[in-house]
């Protein structure tokens, strides 16, 4: 079975890009043939992720025709793939099309595509028309929550969404919700997480992504945190990301 797994939160800076990135790279690097999708008009997966450019996603979405591998861009990873975008994926470009298609386009395009044990997607900080075409074309969506107040508030209106999705796509999971830019010296983050858990319960993997720099460090270079990470004694964001991988490989097996 295909995973398709969207990363989303309306509140921008939680880390949905880093995670897309780094979680399809460490999935290739164990074996897994894997996708990205930049469905965030800012297309900063695009420029993390060196490729040889094919399609443009916003093209493809236009075309309506169903996809296949041919139509993905080319990375420098064995086993990953990009489906990245010119800047186009907003309002305007939804608003070209039939007003029946537009939350449908990225799952029609999608449907008969089953090449892939995973695809990312990478959605903006927005609960818009592109957002919904992630969460109706996903059987999965993980959560990046930061440990403020303001994530707290997020969570509750994007669960309210996701809930809505379901009415049309009732195959959509919540997989988990992962914690980022987490310092446990911090009281904040002392402070949220017992009602982040006491609220979620389960839902709360138990990995975290703790505060490390070398993420924006690694994106500037346009390389994944492994690699960047590979010259350090110290090697905290490529221990996590592979810690979380393997959670949410535990959890699909729970799931599927």
């Amino acid at each position: 079975m295909m995973n398709i797994i969207s990363i989303i939160n309306n509140k921008g800076g939680v880390g949905k890009t880093t995670i897309t990135q780094n979680l399809g790279v460490c999935m290739a690097k164990n074996g897994y043939k894997t996708a990205v999708i930049d469905f965030d008009a800012q297309a900063n997966l695009s420029y993390s992720i060196k490729h040889t450019l094919n399609k443009d996603l916003g093209s493809l979405l236009l075309k309506k025709a169903p996809i296949t591998i041919e139509d993905f861009s080319i990375t420098e990873y064995k086993n990953l793939y990009i489906l990245p975008n010119d800047k186009d994926i907003n309002g305007a470009l939804f608003g070209r099309m039939n007003p029946a298609d537009q939350l449908f386009a990225l799952k029609n395009i999608l449907k008969d595509l089953n090449t892939f044990d995973f695809i990312f997607i990478d959605t903006a900080p927005n609960l818009d028309t592109p957002t919904f075409n992630a969460l109706i074309a996903s059987n999965h969506v993980v959560i990046p929550v930061e440990y403020d107040i303001f994530s707290a508030i997020g969570i509750a209106v994007l669960y309210d969404n996701i809930n809505s999705a379901k009415q049309v796509n009732a195959d959509l999971n919540v997989l988990g919700v992962i914690t980022t830019k987490v310092h446990k010296g911090r009281k904040i983050n002392n402070e949220m997480q017992a009602p982040l858990i006491k609220h979620f319960k389960e839902v709360v993997f138990n990995t975290s992504i703790r505060t490390n720099e070398k993420f924006k460090q690694a994106q500037a270079e346009q390389t994944d945190i492994f690699t960047f990470e590979s010259s350090f004694s110290e090697k905290r964001g490529s221990e996590d990301m592979e810690s979380f991988s393997k959670e949410v490989i535990e959890r699909l097996k729970k799931s599927n």
